[in-house]
């Protein structure tokens, strides 16, 4: 009997584009309150930093973050989830590796820092309902990756031991998630952290591409 029984993939540059919409939200938000917008590369520049630092990145003196942090989040989320069907983009190969992985017998979830809602609308949009067996949203937990805590309720959920998952994702944040709950991780290069960076957190592997995950699944589960 094979030891991996359950791939969790993260959304964010692992199977779904989604920059241009939160570049769309998050700028709409920045100008409802008179601050400074960004451009598309400042925004790739902080995609990985905390939400307080990229507040303040922008804040002019005199304006409390603290006061401010509050209000334009939740604005954010609720103009990207207004918008986001319009301009995400399935990444390439997304669908056929999937398809593949079900062929095999492996169970599939999805772990995201985007809300319940936005994955179920993502996945209907591109049809991928009968590809993913579960999806954790970020409303359904209460810590984020990297903390394990998403993965260990997808393998609840799943009804597998994580031990016999692999988590798949493009950032740090996904592969310490993974491996701080005990499952393997394996690290995508379709983000914007290159392979050095990502073995930081010590990768049971690093791919370039989504296309590229049956055969290392092989290896890691011969």
């Amino acid at each position: 009997m094979n030891l991996i029984r359950a791939v969790l993939f993260d959304l964010d540059d692992t199977l779904v584009d989604l920059r241009e919409a939160s570049f769309v939200s998050f700028n709409e938000t920045l100008r409802r309150h008179n601050l400074r917008t960004v451009s598309f590369q400042e925004m790739l520049d902080s995609w990985h930093v905390t939400w307080r630092d990229v507040v303040r990145s922008i804040t002019p003196p005199g304006v409390d973050v603290d006061t401010l942090l509050p209000v334009i989040g939740p604005e954010y989320m609720r103009r990207f989830a207004e918008i986001h069907l319009r301009y995400s983009k399935l990444l390439p190969g997304v669908r056929r590796a999937l398809s593949e992985l079900k062929r095999r017998g492996y169970l599939v979830g999805i772990v995201s820092r985007r809300t319940r809602k936005v994955l179920e609308e993502e996945m209907e949009k591109f049809k991928l309902q009968g590809l993913v067996d579960t999806l954790v949203g970020a409303d359904e937990v209460e810590k984020q990756k990297p903390d394990p805590t998403p993965i260990l309720l997808a393998a609840k959920r799943l009804n597998v031991d994580v031990g016999c998952c692999v988590v798949v994702g493009d950032a740090t944040s996904d592969i310490k998630a993974g491996k701080s709950a005990g499952a393997f991780a394996v690290g995508v290069l379709t983000g914007l952290q290159d392979a050095d960076q990502l073995r930081t957190e010590s990768p049971d592997a690093i791919i370039a591409k989504i296309a590229d995950l049956v055969p290392v699944l092989e290896t890691l589960d011969p």
